[in-house]
């Protein structure tokens, strides 16, 4: 139904756990273990059935995207395949909350963060931001 990306059944090399991280209108992340180097990475799984052929291209520029970025101020891409009806986009995983999440905390403490916390972390996310745009990527995820 769909082209198939180069590597086909990778799927095996991962142990995939039952808890999801994240999700989004079409695709669940969850923790796989790269079981060979027992290294926990972000499994993003994006169900191709019913998918409009127009996003089935946004995903796999996503992985292209993901493939030609290295910055330390942007996830890591790993591995990406299909198997079934499924694309699979592995990323290195990040543990513990993220910003959202710590505010939220903060919040809910009653608590600000410091000025130099949000100094050293508008700097990263500016970072993050410059290095998307030096390969001509707009992020819209705020």
């Amino acid at each position: 139904m769909y082209p198939r990306l180069p590597e086909m059944n990778k799927l095996s090399k991962y142990r995939i756990s039952r808890n999801e991280i994240g999700r989004g209108a079409f695709s669940k992340v969850y923790v796989a273990i790269h079981i060979k180097t027992n290294t926990k990475t972000a499994m993003k799984i994006v169900k191709l059935k019913n998918l409009e052929k127009s996003f089935y291209q946004l995903c796999i520029n996503e992985v292209s995207l993901l493939k030609s970025i290295k910055s330390p101020h942007v996830l890591q891409y790993i591995d990406s395949f299909i198997t079934y009806d499924s694309l699979h986009l592995t990323t290195e995983f990040i543990d513990g909350p993220d910003l959202a999440e710590r505010i939220q905390v903060a919040r809910e403490k009653g608590k600000f963060f410091s000025e130099r916390t949000v100094w050293y972390l508008f700097h990263q996310i500016c970072a993050g931001l410059k290095d998307l745009h030096e390969h001509r990527i707009l992020h819209r995820g705020f």
